[in-house]
């Protein structure tokens, strides 16, 4: 029997609990003495009347979350609160969000599917955070499942019978017509479509999808600027050129690519021989068949390994340190001999890892979420990882015998936006996470920062570029052809109406921008990378082809007709996309807004177009208030929130649409919406209700009797003020006709409201 969504909370809850435990023991060790961190707890509701022999488990989540969240270790002791060193802000709002998270599980209140993606999604992340990767990985399935299940019970119709999805352009083929998505997004396959690189799945032979086959890997990879150089340096340094970077920093920011580019460095020593490769990247690889060892590699991920356990896994001798994992994944037993001893008392390794390079080259070293590993060793002694400080020894011995040893290479991935970091900036504290990770952050890169050539993350064009490599087919030359012409086609078209639209849109080279993104529309793409990316969840080029993946499946399998993908043509019907998307946005109740005044079978828009042939033949009201919608809602707690009416149109537009409606018809949308916000000409949805419709719902609340009243009141005084001689006299509602003089005279008599007159009544 399948699991309800509420069994999916608990299921995840359940998990949870345990791993808290492990986490809070863990991190108040030093303070406790041997003591259980409940008696915190204890002592805290001992102060407010609890019994003094109620029982606390420690696996409770409910328990563990209130150790957060109630910051009852300051209640205890005034000032200590030591989660401030291992969680960031961010990383702490989780634990606030899964407190009400569970107070719902605990009273079996239901979930929708898109409070239970956001449940399990927060689950997910927190345990990361807490050092559980491998609950967070169980708890990663279920909401795969999820999103599996809600997407079958969906109508993938929907989208076709009261969307956009039949609005085509005039003389311009469908984009359908022209390219067509991977046969994993055409046909919803959520597996390869998380787009979430994972070095450690890899690396241990557990993923079965895109990332895990070399060969696949390259075929849907772009080959940027930076990730040629990184593959370059990496070919001639394994080939021998001591010449070539011995250590490469990846510091990019959340999302942007690292672990990525570690994948393709570890495919590359997979030992298969370049001819198998796409051209462009055999041409790199080709010095690597030459050597006749072939390349060792070693994957370390640090949120995957524990400091505080010993590792058995798959005849290990009990490693404690990455320096033990290191060697062990070099060469084995006889590899770990040569670091042994440091390994087994936790000490730098020292010259032996010279030695265990001179042995074992060529190799490759890739090593992820460092700082994730070391901010669990500050202020913890006696761990088997070893301490703090020698954690950063090893890292200056790792990158100087490194740079000593011919074949070696070593390739660390950084957080990048550390540098620029201010309080607000929590993506940054996602990855780094608190005041310990902070630390071990300037501790590595002040080491690694002496020996370490820096890499080329991709450019805003470059980008473009990889999310149509992994979500299309490769184009033809036929292809290319009639894309050059449909780029050429719309530009003319933004010419030919150019006050309606940005000045870019009429350059010759917004011609090369529309064929570098097709059959995306280069707004869509503006929009996902300068405004959604923002956001915490979305994680840059990572979101971008989660959601891209969601909108161009539903698409395809809805026949859309328009010439490209664009912001007005979201398929926001589909339950995939809008779980998608609102999994993003940190405010709840956005659902009913885009049921009510966006997307919806009765929404406002649609009322619109229904009501106005001049709008409804193209549904442009309801592409209008989609393009506001996906332009503006990531602007909300910005300075400069909304979007402009030449942007909307853009986002809107297509041959066969006459721009000058589209006035009218955002007139309509802002007259008629209930959270449709507009000012200084730019407009956003909000989830708070505007003035439209508070004074709609003000006047329904009102005895008709009053209402009434206050008109007479009204028209009394005008009655009153009056100098018109039109009439003998004026009576406003008088309350029977015996009221006006039967006398030859004209005379205005105003019905009261509760009298009704048709021009078909007698």
């Amino acid at each position: 029997m399948a699991m309800t969504n509420i069994e999916r909370v608990q299921r995840a809850l359940g998990l949870l609990g345990p791993a808290l435990n492990a986490f809070i023991s863990t991190t108040l060790s030093a303070e406790l003495n041997g003591k259980p961190w409940v008696e915190l707890l204890r002592a805290r509701d001992a102060g407010k009347g609890a019994p003094p022999d109620k029982v606390y488990n420690a696996d409770d989540v409910q328990n563990g979350l209130r150790m957060l969240t109630d910051n009852i270790p300051n209640a205890v002791r005034r000032g200590w609160y030591p989660f401030d060193d291992v969680l960031s802000r961010a990383q702490k709002s989780w634990a606030e969000e899964l407190k009400d998270v569970r107070n719902r599980a605990q009273h079996f209140e239901p979930f929708t599917n898109d409070e239970a993606h956001r449940a399990l999604d927060t689950a997910e992340l927190f345990l990361k955070a807490i050092g559980a990767p491998g609950e967070a990985d169980q708890v990663r399935k279920m909401r795969i499942d999820l999103r599996r299940v809600a997407s079958e019970r969906e109508d993938t119709r929907a989208a076709r019978v009261m969307g956009t999805a039949d609005v085509g352009a005039e003389n311009l083929p469908p984009w359908r017509e022209v390219i067509s998505p991977h046969p994993d997004v055409a046909s919803d396959n959520f597996n390869a479509a998380e787009f979430a690189a994972d070095l450690h799945t890899v690396a241990e032979g557990n993923d079965a999808g895109e990332y895990s086959d070399p060969v696949q890997f390259f075929e849907r990879t772009y080959l940027t600027e930076g990730l040629r150089d990184l593959v370059h340096r990496n070919v001639a340094r394994l080939s021998g050129d001591m010449n070539a970077s011995p250590v490469v920093n990846l510091q990019t920011n959340f999302g942007g690519g690292k672990t990525h580019s570690m994948l393709a460095l570890w495919h590359l020593a997979s030992g298969l021989k370049s001819a198998n490769y796409p051209d462009e990247v055999a041409a790199l690889a080709a010095p690597l068949d030459g050597l006749p060892a072939g390349v060792r590699r070693v994957a370390l991920v640090g949120n995957q390994m524990e400091p505080a356990t010993e590792d058995t896994r798959d005849g290990r001798p009990h490693i404690r340190t990455m320096w033990g994992e290191l060697a062990w994944q070099l060469g084995g037993q006889d590899a770990y001999d040569i670091v042994a001893a440091s390994d087994r008392m936790s000490v730098n390794p020292g010259a032996a890892l010279r030695e265990l390079f001179e042995v074992y080259s060529p190799a490759v070293i890739l090593i992820d979420e460092w700082v994730a590993y070391a901010r669990q060793l500050i202020s913890q002694s006696g761990l088997p990882a070893g301490d703090f400080d020698t954690q950063f020894t090893f890292a200056q011995t790792l990158t100087e015998a490194a740079k000593a040893t011919k074949g070696i290479q070593v390739v660390i991935s950084i957080p990048a936006s550390y540098d620029n970091r201010s309080d607000g900036d929590d993506v940054s504290d996602e990855e780094v996470g608190g005041e310990n990770g902070r630390e071990a952050l300037a501790r590595l890169k002040s080491i690694v920062g002496r020996t370490a050539d820096h890499w080329l993350p991709a450019n805003p064009q470059e980008s473009f570029e990889i999310v149509r490599r992994r979500i299309f087919a490769a184009p033809d030359g036929e292809t290319l052809a009639k894309v050059s012409s449909i780029a050429k086609t719309l530009v003319e078209y933004y010419r030919k109406h150019r006050t309606e639209f940005p000045s870019q849109t009429t350059e010759p080279a917004y011609v090369d921008r529309i064929k570098q993104c097709y059959p995306i529309h280069p707004e869509l793409f503006d929009r996902l990378y300068e405004d959604w990316s923002t956001l915490d969840r979305f994680q840059r080029t990572r979101g971008v082809l989660r959601l891209m993946n969601q909108i161009v499946g539903n698409l395809w399998r809805s026949d859309d007709a328009a010439p490209l993908i664009m912001p007005g043509l979201v398929p926001l019907e589909a339950d995939s996309v809008v779980t998608e998307i609102l999994s993003y946005l940190d405010v709840g109740g956005w659902r009913p807004i885009l049921t009510s005044d966006v997307a919806g079978e009765a929404s406002v828009p649609r009322n619109i177009d229904k009501d106005h042939d001049l709008f409804g033949k193209r549904r442009v009201a309801r592409r209008l208030a989609k393009t506001i919608f996906m332009g503006a809602t990531p602007t909300l707690h910005t300075a400069h929130k909304g979007v402009d009416k030449q942007r909307i149109f853009l986002g809107t537009a297509m041959p066969g649409d006459v721009p000058g409606n589209f006035h009218s018809a955002l007139d309509h949308l802002a007259n008629s919406s209930t959270y449709l916000y507009t000012d200084a000409g730019r407009y956003w949805y909000d989830t708070q209700a505007n003035t439209t419709r508070a004074a709609r719902d003000h006047a329904e609340n009102l005895p008709k009797a009053d209402v009434w009243a206050e008109v007479e009141r009204r028209l009394d005084i005008v009655r009153r003020d009056s100098r018109d001689t039109s009439f003998v006299g004026v009576h406003v509602c008088p309350p029977a006709s015996g009221d006006v003089p039967d006398e030859p005279a004209t005379r205005l008599v105003i019905v009261p409201m509760e009298f009704t007159h048709s021009a078909r009544s007698t």
